[in-house]
Order: structure tokens, then sequence, then C-alpha cells
């Protein structure tokens, strides 16, 4: 008698009757063991099979949710590789570029992740699998022998117009197919979504560039005297900016705003711009007309909308006695203040129509005595703080090329300043 019937008749033995059906019936149980031990496995089977596949959904719903970030495009195919690596039993992923259209300029050939490979070899192993929509090889390859196990699906991203996405198994391992292609499928049709999104980004960051271009060779065609003013004064008031604690995203917003804080002198007349001698009250008139032109041009178009605040008020004064808007002190946006002390230094320091450049020893004096009158005292301080750099700028200041800002103003992201 085993130990399970024993402890059944002593509790049977205990009440004082034994039941020969509970004693003759324990075989039936025995003989089911098996067959539990076998939905057993069956269960963990299928948990692992659940788990696998929650893995791809949370992978392919994570890259759906991320369309809207534009970023490196290296950086976002190797993540995902990376991601994907998890949900295969291979050994490496990688995105084998194989055209290059010249607009994308000097990209990575070969993103991988997992194992790395010889990125040759990887381009030889795509080039061999050829171009259809996927292609399952569990045999050696032509151009690596040792390679047995491999997927080879096609990914096309805009301006790429041929690239593939290469899966490599173990040598003489499981054999790959339906599941993983189907998998790599989707996660390559939502990876292009990403490229075209970022090739379509880059061609409009390349418009709104030339855009801003056009403007400030307008504005120094209309007024040669003052001819590479703007981008100056976009440089210092950047490096007044990063003085003043301005994360990266702002000190954008401040170049871009210097860029174009004049653009509205397009519509001030020739001969108010290039007048050789003082202006007259209504020239001036005419003059400080042109930040709220500048604003006009400007405003309604969305990527400018974080730089209209200096556009329109960097004539403003600290006492309320500037324009166009008469407001004072802490009512000045912060940028404009920065933009106002840039645009007076360039100008005192530059040469003009009607005087030549002043020394720097009578720039600084004028601005200690408009600290905290005409201009903001704390970005005064942080401009005289650095005479060196005051120095480098004056000496430099024909050689300085326009730079433009990264436009970031594109993404959608809305830069603010301090």
């Amino acid at each position: 008698m085993t130990s399970l019937q024993a402890l059944n008749f002593a509790s049977h033995a205990h009440a004082g009757a034994v039941s020969p059906d509970l004693i003759f019936a324990q075989p039936a149980v025995y003989e089911a063991a098996p067959l539990i031990q076998q939905m057993e496995a069956e269960i963990d089977q299928l948990s692992g099979q659940l788990a696998q596949t929650f893995e791809e959904l949370n992978l392919i719903h994570n890259l759906a949710c991320n369309l809207d970030s534009v970023g490196d495009r290296n950086t976002l195919c190797r993540d995902t590789l990376r991601k994907l690596a998890v949900c295969l039993p291979v050994e490496t992923v990688a995105i084998v570029w194989l055209e290059q259209n010249s607009r994308v300029g000097s990209a990575v050939d070969v993103v991988q992740a997992g194992e790395p490979m010889d990125g040759a070899l990887l381009r030889r192993i795509a080039e061999e699998l050829g171009s259809e929509e996927a292609v399952v090889a569990n045999y050696a390859l032509r151009s690596a022998p040792e390679i047995d196990r491999a997927i080879s699906v096609r990914l096309e991203g805009g301006l790429r117009s041929s690239s593939r996405m290469l899966a490599i198994g173990s040598p003489s391992g499981a054999e790959l197919g339906t599941i993983e292609v189907q998998l790599m499928q989707s996660v390559a049709s939502i990876l292009q979504a990403h490229l075209a999104i970022d090739d379509q980004f880059a061609e409009m960051r390349s418009m709104f560039a030339g855009t801003v271009l056009s403007l400030v060779s307008a504005v120094d065609a209309k007024d040669p005297y003052t001819c590479g003013h703007s981008n100056r004064v976009s440089q210092l008031a950047e490096m007044l900016a990063d003085d003043l604690g301005y994360d990266t995203h702002a000190r954008e917003t401040v170049r871009m705003a210097g860029l174009l804080h004049d653009i509205g002198k397009i519509g001030v007349p020739d001969a108010i711009l290039g007048k050789p001698g003082r202006l007259t009250d209504e020239e001036f008139d005419q003059m400080k007309k042109h930040p709220v032109l500048g604003y006009g041009i400007l405003h309604g178009i969305r990527q400018f909308e974080p730089i209209l605040p200096g556009v329109r008020h960097h004539h403003e004064s600290w006492d309320g006695r500037g324009y166009p808007d008469g407001l004072a002190g802490e009512e000045i946006p912060h940028m404009a203040r920065i933009l106002a002390v840039a645009d007076a230094f360039d100008a005192m320091s530059s040469d003009r129509p009607y005087r030549t450049g002043m020394p720097l020893a009578r720039v600084e004096k004028i601005f200690r005595e408009g600290r905290g009158q005409q201009w903001d005292a704390e970005v005064v301080d942080c401009l005289l703080n650095d005479r060196e750099r005051m120095e480098q700028f004056i000496q430099q200041r024909d050689s300085l090329g326009t730079q433009l800002p990264s436009f970031d103003l594109w993404s959608g992201h809305r830069i603010g300043s301090k």
C-alpha cells in the first residue's frame, strides 16, 4: 500500500470504516498524472508565447507612440533594432542602406544591434537576398557560407530609396519563418513612417533656413552700411543669453530673434537708412516704425511666434522712454532686453554713414551711464564683465559668418525665454 493509500485508510479507520471504492480508485489518479504533467507543460509553453507576444506588441506600440518624435535617424534605427533583437531568436539585426539620395549627406551605411558583424559583410548579404518584400534563407549563403539562418525585409524610408532590414540567426540554429518575418515587417512599416517624417522635417528645415537667409540678405541689401549687423547681434545676444542661464532651446530663440530683429527696415525708405547725417525728427519717426513693421511681417507665421517679443521690443528702454510701446523695467520681455544691449553694442562700435565706430572705452562708458536707465543692469553687467570678448568681437566683426540656429522651431516645440 502506498503512503497516500495508507493515509486514506488510517483516516477512514479512525472513523470506524474503510471504503473499498476509495482504496481501489487510487490507480486512476496515478494514471492521470502524465496527462496533468503534459497540461502543465502546455500551459508553461503558452505562457512563454504570451510573454513573447506581449514583448512584440509592446515594441510595436512604443514605436507607434513615438511617431511624432524627430531626432537623429541613426539613433532611432539603432534603438529600434535593440528592441527588435530582444523579440527575435537571432544573434544580429541590422539595417543596411543600399542606396542614398545625395540630400541625406554622409549618413551611416549600416546600423546594427546584437552581436557585432562586419558592415561590408552585412551589405553583401543584403545584396544577395535581393529586393523582394521579404526573403527567408535557411540555407548557407553564397556571400557568407558560415551563415545559414537569415531574413531580409524591405525598408523604404523617404530619401533613402533602397534599404534592407536583416536578421542573422545562429549557425544551424532554429529555422526562421513566418512569425519572425511578420514581426520584422510590422517594425519596418512603422520605422518607414518615422524616416519619412524625418526626411520631410529635414526638407522643411532647409526651406526655413533659406527663408531666414533671404530675409537677412534683404535687410543687408537695403542698408549696406549695416551689412552683417543682424548676424553680429544674433551671435552676441546668444553669448549673453548663455551667460544669463538660458537653456539650449531658449538660446536658439534669442539667436533667431537677433537675425531678424531689424527685418522691419525693409519698410523704411532707403534715403533714411543711408542718410550720411543725423536724421530729422520726422525721419526718426519713420525709422522708429521698423520694430512694428518687423512684427507685422513675421506675425502669423507660427514658427516665428517665439521671437516676436524680441523683434517688437528690442528698442524699449528700461525707464519707459523707448519705442514702440513705451514698456518699462520688467514689462520688457527678457529676450528684448538682451537684444537691446547686443544691438546697441554693435551699433556704437561699428562705422555708420554719419560717424566712425566708437572706441571700446567710450562704448563701456555709455553702457555704465545707461545701466538701469536705458538698459537692463543685469544684461549690461553681463556684457561689461568680459572685456576680452568685447575686444575679440570688434576685431573679428568682418570675419563673422552667418550662423543659423538649428531650427528646432520647426519641430513643434515651443521654445521659451528665460
